[in-house]
């Protein structure tokens, strides 16, 4: 029954979670249009907010070392 609950409680914070994505989603594409179409625009959100996410956490993670390499110490 435990095991029951948990499942519940996971699918109801999954599918908040997307939901409020897809308002996020859809604010966004109506706010902030990049093209002439609606649909256009709510595909162009979508998948910008996760690779700007994922892009975001990659030079967090290795900006670091990017910045470091020797290359940058020899430019003027």
């Amino acid at each position: 029954m435990h095991s029951a609950e948990r499942t519940r409680h996971n699918l109801r914070i999954g599918i908040s979670a997307a939901a409020t994505y897809f308002a996020a989603v859809g604010v966004l594409a109506w706010v902030l249009p990049s093209s002439n179409s609606l649909g256009a625009s709510i595909v162009k959100w979508v998948i910008g907010i996760p690779v700007g996410l994922v892009s975001y956490g990659l030079l967090e993670w290795g900006g670091g070392k990017l910045v470091s390499l020797p290359v940058w110490s020899r430019m003027p």
